[in-house]
């Protein structure tokens, strides 16, 4: 059985956190007595357990002993860890390792290894594709080195090449419009350039130059998307594991990528900047069409910062699991847009499904005013977003025949304090002030959730009326 440790150039590891306590949400992991099928556990959790991500943060001897006692206690088929998708992230962790560390797996890993090449092979995720397809073969394209096995190497440029071009726009972004996925899909083609660096089989080479291009342009996207450490809560967003801008900014430079790209075409999040305000409008479809699994009922949402401090959040995503929070997380009402007469904007089955849905018909940017237009249940929705001294006024025009009820929803940012004066908000930031849409207006407490499975508080303002056939709100936000 032939093999082969690739010598890959994998970004540079932070020393200061070898061996330190190792982690999955928050919560410190012991190896040295570890159940690897824990039930107790939502799936995601142990997910993650099984991708081991944290090799990263182990030293040459731990993270051997972990692999060994994975292979000991996870016979074929008998964990969450030999479902298709741990294994993808899995096998490319362990191979990375094993390069950083110049180690020569013994027979017992590369057999290991070879069974689960052959496991994911057979059930690849044809029914998810998106983004569990390209995680199936970039780990597949690693074990084609791995076993320098030239079928499955061509194998996996061919679908690499059509998936780049299925699952990225024009603009370089991930065409699931979540940054966490968009951050861990510039990762993967980081992972896959690195690779294609050995000139193992010539047929890598086309996919060389796509992949640069789309590197590039990527890279705008993690930092357009990046809000301090994190990044911005847009769909489903989940922060573990998921790469930082310094970490992917770092492992481009390290391949001799440069991060200082730009791209002109900003159609799916549009911002608008005055002075020290800052706007966005979540322009973004539901997608991909067949699989729609991460979107959110967000369309036409706002986000909105103060000297880079929010105004206006998204709600976030606290689980993967068929809970309150889940369906509350993917409704309109945790999103800065309009809601008319209780409808949602799609609808939502289960904790991943979406059927029959609205979509985003027309946009339009320029360098003073952003405008899209969501259609569903033959309701039109357009929101026009234009500078106005000292700030933004946000106009919504509703088109809808008959008498309907609708809802304004704004979520405050749950670190800042805020009055409401008649139809005023007046926040306690510099004299920031929002003058707010004809209506009912009420504030109530809801959920905010700043990573998966933490819970605070935040304030959420909601204006609510009626309106017979068609109905102009304004809001203006300005300092």
């Amino acid at each position: 059985m032939g093999k082969q440790l690739p010598q890959l150039e994998v970004i540079s590891i932070d020393k200061s956190k070898i061996n330190k306590k190792l982690k999955i949400f928050s919560e410190n992991i012991d190896f040295v007595s570890m159940n690897w099928d824990v039930k107790s556990k939502p799936k995601i959790w142990r997910y993650h357990l099984h991708y081991f991500d944290y090799l990263e943060n182990c030293d040459k001897e731990t993270g051997q002993k972990i692999i060994v006692d994975w292979i000991e206690k996870n016979p074929l088929g008998r964990s969450d860890g030999w479902e298709p998708y741990p294994i993808s992230l899995r096998v490319v962790n362990w191979i990375k390792f094993f390069s950083r560390h110049q180690i020569e797996p013994d027979d017992q890993i590369v057999q290991s290894l070879f069974v689960q090449k052959n496991v994911l092979f057979k059930y690849r995720e044809l029914h998810l594709l998106a983004n569990h397809f390209f995680k199936n073969i970039a780990a597949l394209l690693y074990l084609s080195v791995f076993f320098q096995d030239e079928k499955l190497y061509n194998w996996s440029i061919k679908h690499l090449k059509k998936e780049i071009r299925e699952q990225s726009t024009n603009a370089g972004l991930h065409y699931e419009f979540s940054p966490t996925y968009h951050a861990l899909f510039v990762k993967d083609l980081l992972d896959v350039y690195s690779i294609l660096k050995m000139p193992l089989f010539s047929s890598g080479n086309q996919l060389y130059q796509m992949l640069e291009n789309k590197i590039y342009s990527g890279l705008f996207w993690v930092n357009y998307f990046a809000e301090g450490k994190k990044y911005y809560r847009i769909g489903d967003v989940n922060f573990e594991g998921c790469p930082s801008k310094a970490y992917l900014n770092q492992y481009a430079s390290e391949l001799g990528i440069s991060s200082d790209s730009e791209i002109n075409e900003q159609q799916c999040f549009p911002r608008l900047v005055n002075n020290e305000l800052k706007i966005m409008l979540l322009n973004a479809p539901f997608n991909p069409p067949y699989n729609s699994a991460h979107s959110h009922c967000d369309k036409l949402s706002v986000l909105a910062w103060y000297k880079d401090i929010p105004l206006f959040v998204d709600t976030g995503n606290h689980n993967y699991e068929k809970t309150p929070e889940r369906q509350y997380t993917r409704s309109v009402q945790a999103h800065n847009t309009i809601q008319i007469d209780n409808l949602q904007q799609a609808e939502i089955w289960d904790v991943f499904r979406v059927g029959r849905r609205g979509d985003i018909i027309d946009t339009n940017i320029s360098s003073n005013e952003m405008t899209g237009i969501f259609s569903y249940r033959k309701y039109k929705h357009k929101r026009k977003i234009s500078l106005v001294q000292d700030g933004f006024l946000i106009a919504d025009d509703v088109i809808f025949s008959g008498v309907h009820h609708y809802k304004v929803f704004f979520h405050v940012n749950p670190d800042l304090h805020f009055n409401l004066v008649g139809s005023e908000i007046h926040f306690d930031l510099s004299h920031v002030r929002m003058v707010l849409p004809k209506g009912k207006v009420t504030v109530v407490k809801t959920d905010y959730y700043p990573e998966m499975y933490i819970k605070r508080d935040k304030k959420t303002i909601i204006i609510n009326g009626e309106f017979t056939d068609r109905i102009r709100l304004e809001t203006i936000i300005r300092k």
